[in-house]
């Protein structure tokens, strides 16, 4: 609302233009009346183009503060009901350790040459749906995931089951499934960390991390050689194992 004292300036304004055109066009001839008419709404329009234009950078610079605030707290509240919904998610599903990936996995860790792996606690995804997409079943995984996060004192790690027939049937499909399943997590960090957008991905120095939290990333399947300690000997299966950095150091391995 406009207060009292812009109201009394527009009006006293309203009032000197309208008695100086009146005065004009009572007092002169036809002619000369529409040349200083021409020449009086012209000055005015730019005087009212001048003013608006000495406030409009003091409107801008509050606007963008204000948006700025306002983004913030808008981000704020996102975090906020991201984790709060992450959270009733992860109330509602249930153990994520006796899934049938887990269990397959379990299989898999017994053949393991690694003195850790057969006691290891591994929690997963549920079984894999073959009516969705790739990204689409890591994204519904992400309560699961989620919850092995906020355990991540308890776990030792975390393995997605992917088809192997359809993901993996060559290294070059398989790397690109791995970088896939990571960047889907990677979006979705919590952290806002993206760690698969760094610019040194490449480099020595680069890991995964999720929710600031550090993780070793180790893969298994039948592209590997028999001979070989990452070989999958169950059929159409590759898996893709999230270690807690943390989990090396409980067990003082590293």
């Amino acid at each position: 609302m406009l207060s009292l004292i812009t109201h009394l300036k527009l009006l006293l304004k309203f009032t000197f233009r309208t008695y100086l055109l009146y005065k004009v066009n009572h007092n002169n001839d036809v002619q000369f009346t529409i040349i200083i008419n021409f020449i009086i709404v012209c000055g005015f329009y730019f005087l009212d183009r001048h003013v608006n234009l000495n406030h409009k950078p003091h409107y801008n610079k509050w606007t963008e503060r204000e948006f700025a605030t306002v983004d913030k707290q808008r981000e704020d509240t996102l975090e906020t009901k991201w984790n709060r919904n992450m959270l009733n998610f992860v109330s509602l599903v249930g153990d994520n350790e006796n899934t049938k990936p887990a269990n397959n996995f379990r299989k898999l860790a017994k053949l393991s040459p690694c003195l850790f792996a057969k006691s290891s606690k591994i929690t997963s995804h549920v079984t894999w749906n073959y009516d969705l997409t790739l990204e689409d079943n890591i994204l519904q995984s992400l309560p699961l995931f989620y919850k092995f996060i906020k355990n991540i004192q308890k776990v030792d790690g975390f393995v997605f089951e992917v088809p192997s027939n359809l993901y993996g049937r060559n290294l070059c499909e398989f790397s690109v499934t791995v970088m896939r399943v990571l960047t889907v997590l990677s979006d979705n960090d919590p952290a806002k960390l993206n760690c698969m957008k760094a610019g040194f991905i490449d480099k020595a120095g680069w890991c995964f991390s999720f929710d600031t939290e550090t993780f070793f990333v180790t893969t298994f399947g039948d592209i590997y050689p028999k001979s070989h300690s990452r070989h999958c000997h169950l059929k159409n299966k590759m898996y893709i194992l999230i270690q807690p950095e943390v989990s090396f150091y409980n067990k003082k391995i590293a």
